[in-house]
């Protein structure tokens, strides 16, 4: 079903909001970049250790992979291409659609391909989500114990943000309503889905026993976490999932010819998964130049090659992500265009869920 008119203009109003946030952001980050030194900085990448940030991102990518996968296994087998195919997808459409709309293609493609309950399909990507945060935690702590931080203080933009005490607060704020939600399915189940269940009956009956289903799906789901070899498992394949990528940002350093320690990819991933974690525009666009150009700077780094390391960082992560997303695209006859409805069906009403809850 098409958007109504309101429809449509809301959803134009929102697409122009955010990409002007975008280009406010893009200018204020490249405010006093010198143009001839940042062109040479990126004339002068290392096309080996580029290679390196591909081989390294190609294997984060397929570990987190294999995580959901073991996740969606609890609730129903799917074989590992089908994973690969719906991450792929899921994660190229997390870059294009603005605030973080795509979080729902995954979910949906569960439903529509493998006749997931939407419940279990959205828990899996929860916990998923979950465990991330748990990683950013971890390599937080892991930062400030034993990484080397010449400097304390980010700058972005205008503001100085400490690495430390501001960074702790953020992690807790985004740690804390997922450990929230998830210890209440863990420990109480189906008593959290009666009681909100009847509560939303009486304002709409069929959105209540939609509510109601998905509760439930989603309390099945969080009890599998309650195997300790599975939860084991999800976290050992986390801490990789973490160390690959910190790979990827040293290496990244490393083609700039930037002289910084291993560690300091840690560093500079927790900087940047810090800014992910807020609202942003289509592709990231300005959010993510600003945190890594902040993190770069914390050893030194001259804001004009910092500028260069973050724009190579993202044109090469945007790559790999199309590199793997296209071909399932076409192989798999997937439309951006269905998930956009999908989307738009979500904040209208129009859309499935309650039957895909209830499958």
């Amino acid at each position: 079903m098409e958007s109504s008119p309101p429809g449509r203009r809301r959803s134009v109003l929102k697409l122009v909001f955010s990409i002007g946030l975008g280009a406010a952001l893009l200018v204020l980050v490249f405010r006093g970049v010198e143009l001839d030194r940042f062109v040479a900085a990126i004339r002068g990448v290392r096309a080996s250790w580029l290679l390196a940030v591909v081989a390294l991102s190609s294997a984060m990518h397929l570990i987190r992979c294999w995580r959901w996968g073991l996740i969606i296994g609890r609730v129903q087998p799917v074989p590992f291409r089908e994973v690969v195919s719906i991450s792929s997808v899921g994660l190229l459409a997390l870059q294009v659609l603005p605030f973080r709309l795509g979080e729902v293609v995954r979910p949906y493609l569960l439903v529509e391909r493998r006749g997931l309950r939407f419940g279990a399909a959205l828990y899996t990507v929860v916990l998923e989500r979950t465990t991330e945060i748990v990683g950013l935690a971890g390599a937080f702590t892991v930062a400030v114990l034993f990484a080397d931080l010449p400097l304390d203080n980010l700058q972005l933009g205008d503001w100085d943000v400490s690495f430390v005490a501001d960074g702790r607060r953020a992690i807790g704020l985004a740690l804390t309503p997922f450990l929230l939600c998830l210890a209440a399915f863990l420990f109480l189940g189906d008593r959290i889905a009666g009681p909100v269940e009847a509560a939303a009956i009486r304002v709409h009956r069929g959105l209540g026993r939609a509510l109601g289903g998905l509760l439930r799906s989603f309390a099945e789901g969080a009890a599998t976490m309650r195997d300790g070899r599975f939860s084991l498992a999800i976290l050992a394949t986390t801490a990789l999932a973490w160390t690959l990528n910190a790979g990827v940002f040293w290496a990244t350093a490393r083609a700039f010819g930037f002289d910084i320690e291993p560690l300091a990819g840690v560093v500079l991933l927790v900087v940047f998964m810090v800014g992910m974690l807020l609202p942003a525009p289509p592709l990231f666009a300005g959010v993510f130049e600003a945190f890594l150009i902040a993190g770069v700077a914390l050893y030194g780094v001259e804001r004009s090659d910092a500028a260069a390391y973050a724009v190579v960082s993202h044109v090469a992560q945007l790559g790999i992500v199309m590199a793997w997303a296209l071909p399932f695209l076409w192989l798999d006859r997937l439309s951006f265009a269905a998930f956009r409805r999908f989307v738009d069906g979500l904040r209208t009403g129009e859309a499935s869920v309650g039957e895909g809850a209830e499958r």
